[in-house]
Parts: structure tokens; sequence; C-alpha cells
């Protein structure tokens, strides 16, 4: 019997552009801006978003680029954490 229990997940950081740019080159070759970057652990079908830093909301493209992505990747729920300025944290989901 354990304490701890570690399961396989994918994580992947993501980044998120006001335009849009080829993500097929190397990111050391990416001079854009960025205005979101954060992390995606994805285990099985879920995909959760963390470690957030932004100057922005994403954008409406840019969340359907990410979920069009996780899809692909065989993702079908996503959730994420808003925390709002009086301190609340809510966890937000849904469908990909």
């Amino acid at each position: 019997m354990q304490l701890v229990r570690l399961d396989p997940a994918n994580i992947w950081e993501m980044r998120a552009y006001a335009e849009p740019v080829d993500v097929t080159k190397p990111l050391r070759t990416m001079t854009r801006p960025y205005a979101v970057v954060g992390l995606v652990t994805v285990t099985g079908r879920h995909a959760h978003v963390s470690m957030v830093l932004a100057k922005e909301r994403i954008s409406r493209k840019a969340y359907r680029s990410l979920k069009v992505q996780l899809r692909y990747k065989g993702v079908n729920r996503i959730t994420y954490e808003r925390h709002a300025l009086d301190g609340q944290v809510r966890e937000i989901g849904g469908a990909v």
C-alpha cells in the first residue's frame, strides 16, 4: 500500500498569441510576444490548464485553437481555474 499514486500524464507548455504563428518552427526561433502562457496537463481524455500567466485573458480565437489541438490529442474535457480580483478561485470546465 502506498500513500501517493503517480499516474502517467502528458504535459505541454501553452503559449497563446494575438496573431497566428507557425507552430512547426522551433521555439527558439519564435520571436513574437505571446499574451498567455500556461501548462496543460492531460490525463486520459481530460486536460487541465494551470500556472497561467497573462497580461490579458486568452482570446476566444486562441481558446478555440487550444480546444481543436486538444481534440486532436483525444481530449474531450478541459478544466481550468479562474482567479477573481476578490481572491475567490473557481474551477471552470467544459467539453472540448
